[in-house]
């Protein structure tokens, strides 16, 4: 995806009715920046970063949580440290009144965040990169119809269609917030040269795969990212910078 597709702005837009928000964020800002997120975050969010072992790690999480704090403070209007968080039985952080969906994913030192007034999404980053077993991987977790189109591709080609297999996969499971609980082969993606990002079956339902929709792209040239939300969806491309956003105007 091109990088000038990747919009900066000095306060948080308007999100609308049918679009979808995501926003990119390097996870290596400024001591200042940094500070700054760590400010926001709640008790039990420093306690979890301080169970980090390294350093690059805590700092890692700090950002990345206290990016997407500062991004929901903007589109809530509220003040980021006061926002509470909801857990599904899986883990997935939502808000208690639903003002806003959004989800998170991270790799490496890169963040995605994904947002939406009215539709459960899912988001998921992948660093690409040379991985051992891949093809093991793949038979173990793709669907059947995964694996049979993984394996028919030049060996050239299979890194880059296993993370976009991934991404689509992890995307759509967070999106419903029952993690890898929910099997991922029990559906079905396409993915592959020339393959749009869609679900093609669940449970074999092939309408039940149409009600969702799917948007896969590069956020940085080592990264593939996917996005899945039950809706469909204009998405939208924004890039954090390390300076933390200003509040939004009222």
């Amino acid at each position: 995806m091109s990088e000038s597709l990747w919009q900066t702005v000095g306060r948080t837009p308007d999100l609308d009715a049918g679009c979808v928000h995501v926003w990119r964020a390097w996870l290596d800002p400024a001591t200042e920046t940094l500070d700054a997120y760590g400010a926001l975050l709640s008790d039990d969010e420093r306690a979890r970063a301080d169970r980090f072992k390294f350093d690059h790690l805590r700092r890692r999480f700090t950002a990345a949580r206290g990016a997407l704090r500062r991004l929901l403070g903007g589109y809530l209007l509220r003040d980021p440290g006061s926002i509470e968080f909801e857990y599904g039985r899986h883990g997935k952080p939502t808000l208690a009144d639903g003002a806003v969906h959004f989800n998170a994913s991270h790799s490496g030192d890169m963040a995605l965040f994904a947002f939406s007034r009215d539709a459960e999404l899912g988001v998921d980053v992948e660093r690409v990169t040379r991985l051992r077993g891949a093809d093991a991987i793949a038979e173990r977790h793709f669907a059947p119809g995964e694996f049979a189109a993984y394996l028919s591709l030049d060996v050239d080609l299979r890194d880059e269609a296993f993370y976009q297999c991934w991404t689509r996969k992890e995307a759509f499971i967070k999106a419903i917030g029952d993690g890898i609980q929910f099997g991922l082969d029990r559906f079905e993606v396409a993915f592959g040269p020339g393959q749009p990002a869609r679900l093609v079956t669940v449970h074999g339902d092939a309408d039940e795969a149409a009600s969702w929709r799917m948007e896969s792209f590069r956020p940085a040239p080592e990264f593939e990212a996917a996005i899945a939300a039950r809706a469909d969806f204009r998405p939208q491309l924004w890039s954090l910078d390390e300076l933390a956003l200003p509040e939004r105007d009222a």
